[in-house]
């Protein structure tokens, strides 16, 4: 893991959790072109083929609800927000404390989630003590796996997360899945577990699955 993933500044007077970077409607669509060719050739036999829909990110108003179908061939399925996540289960970790410039909030937290996951002591002072890169490996080790999640489609395309106000995941579970099972755009519960840039860098996701009529 490269270090400097694992500094992350906050700011000592700040009394919300920080906000993830938005991403911009060109980005969502180039983005959604190289999801939607990787989602492709990770999960389809050589006789699939994959209806392509031009990608246009919805910018109208007002609450996005899951399986909403969108204008370019996609459902809405989540949004994950690991700042949110952690920000819920641990009150006092966030807004981060300057002293320690040289963690990672996002990945604290994370592996007391994940701790707690497992039935383990989530004891935020005893983690701290540990270096990023053995958090990262404990994250690997306790994240859940393929059939430990209900009611997760095992594959999705990743975007990072619009300006169109949408329902943030609850479960927290459901989040350390999808940000230890990531390979580019895709979200794949099959992968072998790893800690995602997105998670270090606390940022948000919209994850989605094609609408009925496309296939891949």
């Amino acid at each position: 893991m490269n270090p400097g993933m694992c500094s992350r500044t906050g700011r000592a007077d700040s009394r919300k959790a920080p906000r993830p970077r938005e991403g911009t409607a060109q980005d969502q669509a180039a983005l959604g072109l190289e999801a939607l060719s990787n989602l492709q050739n990770m999960s389809a036999p050589p006789r699939s083929t994959l209806t392509l829909v031009p990608f246009r990110a919805i910018t109208e108003p007002g609450l996005l609800e899951a399986s909403q179908q969108t204008a370019w061939g996609f459902v809405w399925r989540r949004r994950v927000d690991i700042v949110q996540t952690v920000h819920h289960a641990f009150p006092g970790l966030l807004p981060w404390d300057l002293a320690l410039l040289r963690k990672n909030p996002y990945l604290v937290g994370a592996v007391g989630l994940a701790r707690r996951f497992r039935g383990l002591e989530a004891d935020l002072d005893l983690i701290e003590v540990s270096s990023c890169e053995e958090l990262s490996d404990e994250l690997v080790q306790l994240c859940p796996r393929q059939g430990e999640v209900q009611g997760l489609p095992n594959q999705m395309m990743v975007t990072p997360a619009d300006q169109v106000e949408r329902v943030i995941e609850g479960d927290p579970v459901t989040v350390l899945s999808v940000l230890t099972h990531l390979s580019g755009q895709v979200f794949d519960m099959s992968l072998s577990p790893r800690v995602a840039d997105y998670l270090l860098k606390g940022e948000a996701l919209d994850l989605w699955t094609p609408a009925e009529g496309s296939h891949v």
